[in-house]
């Protein structure tokens, strides 16, 4: 029987991704304006769902157990991230050093840890603030 896959190694999976991400935006980016971009960026992000409706088993079911509030949370996420989000992302790509500005952009677990005490009630501890001041001087280390 095999072994789980790790949390910890599907979040290195997704940073690898992540990481290439900004490099193909910039490249993109040389000859296209930031909303053309987006444009495109979503029309990726459809292709790649297509196959899912065909090669997810139970789709439907899950789609019928979300409910509502699920629902809703998913495509606000996914209009702040994908929409909103990415436009502040192209436009600094398109201004900036992608090397320069992704460290920056990758600040975004600050503010996960920052709202997750404050709207969610998730503890407030030693570990979770020096976490927080290593990403700071990180991106300070960066950006300078």
């Amino acid at each position: 029987m095999s072994q789980p896959v790790s949390p910890y190694t599907y979040a290195l999976l997704a940073a690898g991704v992540w990481g290439v991400s900004p490099l193909l935006e910039k490249l993109g980016l040389a000859r296209a304006d930031p909303m053309i971009g987006l444009i495109f960026r979503c029309t990726g992000v459809l292709i790649g769902m297509i196959p899912l409706f065909f090669f997810v088993p139970d789709l439907g079911s899950g789609f019928r157990s979300a409910g509502l509030r699920s629902a809703l949370c998913f495509m606000a996420s996914g209009f702040l991230a994908s929409v909103v989000g990415q436009v502040f992302a192209l436009n600094a790509l398109k201004r900036a050093d992608a090397s320069g500005v992704s460290p920056v952009m990758g600040a975004w677990p600050l503010f996960v840890a920052l709202f997750g005490i404050l709207f969610l009630g998730e503890p407030l501890s030693v570990r979770r603030l020096s976490g927080a001041a290593l990403i700071v001087f990180g991106v300070w280390l960066l950006r300078v």
